[in-house]
């Protein structure tokens, strides 16, 4: 299994061989699992969210492939995830974190995680190439982690704000040369610092995916839209991240008004068609 997953999905995995929880199935047979050895994992006081991702993973791993007869464990009896909500970062807060940040280079890769929602590895990998100015397009490859098809293509129309904040980029090369040669890890926690001196709490780089997510759903942008920009392809996946929005709609009134002048304007161009056709 390690062999199929690239970084860093590749070292979570081989850190939940490692665990303790885990370790409590190292000397049990395959075939003589029983449910009550998987609960002893899951109640493990280590074991968390991961865990009882990673086993279900292995668990129908070895189901696939004909190791395991049967499921050791039926799906709905599976402790559920009590993962932890991550919170989308709100405008006032980012606004404030541009308005702080005293590294140039630093504040536009927070601008440009605000314009189009991407992951915090795939912006920082940005290079000039992948803007094409003619196009009005920002296309990049769009690695997914644990996604067996390797990566993926986002394809963003360049709007004004985004065209803005590209005038202020490298004109070649990487747009931000520097954090693209740090670790993730690296630029989690130097927004982390960020957040803690502003007083900021539960609120991440990924929180930007969050924000931008809620606010297409805000603005009436199609889901299906609004889940090829992220790349998302569950509408589940898509819904948690999205659920928080507070949508705001507009009175019946207007859409009365909307579908009257509709009606008007046809009838119009029905009347001027037939005096055209002599009818």
């Amino acid at each position: 299994m390690t062999a199929r997953y690239e970084e860093p999905t590749r070292t979570r995995f081989q850190k939940f061989c490692r665990s303790r929880p885990i370790l409590l199935l190292k000397e049990i047979r395959l075939s003589e699992t029983e449910s009550a050895h998987f609960l002893n994992v899951l109640n493990h006081h280590q074991a968390g969210t991961s865990t009882n991702k990673w086993l279900r993973i292995v668990h129908n791993r070895a189901l696939d492939l004909g190791w395991l007869p049967m499921p050791v464990m039926a799906r709905r009896a599976w402790p559920p995830f009590r993962a932890k909500r991550t919170q989308a970062i709100a405008r006032k807060q980012h606004q404030k974190l541009i308005e702080t940040e005293q590294d140039p280079e630093f504040r536009h890769y927070l601008e440009m995680l605000w314009e189009t929602g991407g992951s915090q590895s795939d912006i920082a990998q940005l290079h000039r190439n992948n803007v094409d100015e003619e196009g009005r397009r920002l296309t990049y490859s769009r690695k997914k982690m644990g996604d067996e098809s390797g990566h993926e293509g986002a394809a963003i129309n360049i709007g004004n704000s985004l065209e803005q904040l590209l005038t202020k980029l490298p004109k070649e090369g990487l747009l931000f040369p520097n954090l693209a040669q740090r670790d993730e890890k690296v630029r989690a926690s130097r927004f982390r610092k960020r957040c803690d001196r502003l007083g900021f709490t539960n609120i991440s780089l990924h929180s930007y995916r969050y924000a931008w997510a809620q606010r297409a759903k805000m603005a009436g942008m199609p889901m299906r839209e609004a889940m090829a920009h992220l790349g998302h392809g569950s509408k589940a996946v898509h819904h948690t991240y999205s659920a928080s929005a507070e949508v705001i709609t507009l009175p019946l009134e207007y859409y009365e008004a909307v579908k009257r002048r509709k009606e008007e304007e046809f009838r119009k161009q029905l009347t001027d068609l037939n005096s055209e056709q002599g009818v």
